[in-house]
């Protein structure tokens, strides 16, 4: 990170550059469908090549520059999801081969989109099926964030915080507390409902979220980022026996001191309130509570499955 460079900022047009592969290492599917209805975790990670030249992001990806945001952090994650649903250990590959079958991922869709070019940004979406298969998936997401974005310094105080285009609001019912809500699987249906109920069914388009509790009436995450907020003086993260993800941002931002994990609940929120959030594309931006709209009737079933197939990826309309 530019050591300037200490809140959340915009999108940056920083000139990237390719990192090299080695032929040592092993060869990996580079894409693939999902073809079958086996169950699998997944990650989801930015393909930024501004990246190589960020000192924080080398740190974060085995202490080797690497145009894959928080690769070390991603890689683990899978890990962890794969061994809760009784996955080999290794079923991801080794670090390098993470890496190797990412790159050639990426590569093979920059020669099958010539047109594009190969300084954009893609996400990249890998699926470990309980099958053993592992298929890539790629799209162009919006520009780029600012690195200052991705590796804030602090996420400053509320009373000073800039403007936001963002909002959020508050699920209408509590999220059952499951695997899929603790790991990145293919059962995306507690979020599809949730972001159904708020009628938001592509965050990024809208700029809006929905924030999820549990049972016991305790923050459990957002639909597409972690949720952290400012409270008693510092920021704080959900803790992790709330049941949420424990998403690759919200590692870095404990690790390094910028949030803290509690426990916080839906009591305590108050309209017009700051909450941060967090994700491995966009890294770390604001949004302002408000209230649901009172005017919205509940989803019917087919619109929940229609948003849980933007979802996963699998409508021509990519979502999250």
């Amino acid at each position: 990170m530019d050591g300037n460079r200490s809140s959340i900022g915009s999108p940056d047009s920083s000139k990237p550059s390719d990192l090299p592969v080695g032929d040592e290492l092993a060869q990996a599917q580079p894409a693939g469908d999902d073809t079958d209805d086996d169950i699998y975790v997944y990650a989801s990670l930015l393909y930024d090549p501004a990246l190589v030249h960020s000192p924080e992001n080398t740190k974060a990806s085995f202490n080797r520059p690497c145009p894959f945001y928080l690769l070390e952090h991603q890689w683990t994650r899978l890990g962890v999801a794969n061994w809760s649903k009784s996955h080999s250990p290794n079923s991801h590959g080794s670090p390098s081969h993470f890496l190797h079958g990412l790159m050639c991922a990426v590569r093979a869709y920059q020669r099958s989109h010539r047109d594009l070019s190969q300084s954009i940004c893609l996400r990249v979406r890998v699926h470990s099926h309980c099958s053993g298969k592992i298929t890539t998936h790629i799209t162009i997401p919006a520009p780029r964030p600012a690195l200052s974005a991705m590796f804030p310094q602090t996420f400053g105080v509320p009373a000073y915080l800039p403007k936001t285009e963002w909002t959020i609001v508050l699920d209408t019912q509590p999220t059952e507390v499951a695997e899929s809500t603790m790991y990145k699987t293919s059962d995306r249906s507690p979020y599809a409902r949730a972001r159904a109920s708020a009628a938001v069914s592509e965050p990024w388009r809208l700029k809006r979220e929905v924030l999820l509790y549990n049972t016991d009436g305790e923050m459990l995450d957002a639909t597409s980022s972690t949720p952290y907020f400012f409270r008693n003086g510092r920021w704080v993260v959900p803790t992790s026996a709330s049941g949420g993800l424990q998403g690759t941002t919200r590692r870095w931002a404990l690790e390094h001191g910028v949030a803290h994990e509690g426990v916080v609940t839906k009591d305590s929120l108050k309209i017009g309130e700051f909450v941060c959030l967090s994700n491995g594309f966009w890294g770390f931006f604001y949004a302002r509570l408000v209230a649901q709209d009172p005017r919205l009737i509940p989803p019917t079933e087919d619109e929940c499955r229609r948003i849980e197939m933007l979802m996963r990826g699998t409508s021509s309309n990519v979502g999250w």
